[in-house]
């Protein structure tokens, strides 16, 4: 369940089951695959959003899209960036736009992602993604270097401001080039302390474990951890993938355990970590 305050005061949450702080905004509609998977193995979980998202530069991503047989593929790593790419799609129906087109541009350009949410958001669109499977930028760069010969196109590459440059990197040095297009902005929620206060009031306690889903919500937490609204010694800390691993041991906090796919069952694996 997301933290947050209703019109009598706050949500009561105490348990008896083990608590998980999810730092990560909860999926809308349907009920959140953490959430509900952590609750069917008897923890209790609230999710925190330490983030937000400006969406921008999204007609130049409908002027790339419609170029699309310029590109070898595109390339998605976010939930984001397939929001974004919705928002294109939007706007190009909006200028009357065919909607056999769109579905046309979804459904010729390869795709691949990172993650199985990726994918499952990217099939919305109409898109065959490959790369599921892959778990992290590594992995999917792999991927694609196994799998595609041509070195004639770019990379479609739609990102946020804050991307690492792992993929990027990697493909380049394979002798591929990429056309990004900076989709969204990632800055800090204003939510962060008052939502972590209210949900340390409530429990009575810190959580039993705090699971990370990015390098930058690791940054944009650091001085909960730091005054002790979050203390360490009562809390177990879990990283979704190595980028986030990487970015809480640089920071001398203990991870107990890192996610090796950054799905609920990973998730669960690495709190099972003695």
């Amino acid at each position: 369940m997301s933290v947050g305050h209703d019109e009598d005061g706050p949500t009561e949450m105490c348990t008896t089951n083990p608590s998980v702080l999810l730092f990560r905004a909860p999926k809308d509609g349907d009920e959140d695959p953490f959430e509900k998977a952590l609750k069917e193995a008897s923890y209790s979980p609230f999710s925190i959003s330490v983030l937000e998202f400006h969406f921008q530069n999204i007609d130049k991503l409908v002027t790339s899209l419609l170029d699309g047989q310029k590109f070898l593929a595109i390339v998605l790593t976010s939930q984001r960036s397939v929001e974004a790419v919705s928002l294109a799609l939007q706007s190009m129906e909006d200028e009357e736009c065919p909607k056999e087109k769109k579905r046309k541009l979804c459904l010729d350009l390869p795709c691949f992602v990172v993650g199985e949410s990726t994918a499952k958001e990217a099939r919305k669109l109409g898109f065959e993604p490959d790369g599921d499977k892959s778990g992290n930028a590594e992995k999917l760069s792999d991927l694609i270097i196994n799998k595609i010969q041509e070195r004639d196109k770019p990379f479609l590459y739609p990102c946020g401001s804050l991307k690492r440059d792992t993929l990027p990197t990697k493909l380049r040095n394979a002798g591929f080039t990429l056309s990004e297009v900076t989709v969204y902005e990632t800055v800090k929620s204003r939510c962060i302390r008052e939502s972590v206060e209210q949900l340390v009031h409530t429990q009575k306690v810190a959580p039993d474990y705090i699971v990370y889903f990015s390098p930058s919500g690791v940054q944009y937490t650091l001085d909960l951890l730091q005054d002790d609204t979050l203390p360490l010694k009562h809390s177990k800390i879990i990283a979704i993938g190595p980028s986030t691993q990487s970015e809480l041991t640089k920071l001398e906090i203990p991870v107990h355990g890192t996610a090796l796919n950054p799905n609920p069952a990973g998730v669960l694996a690495a709190m099972s970590t003695k």
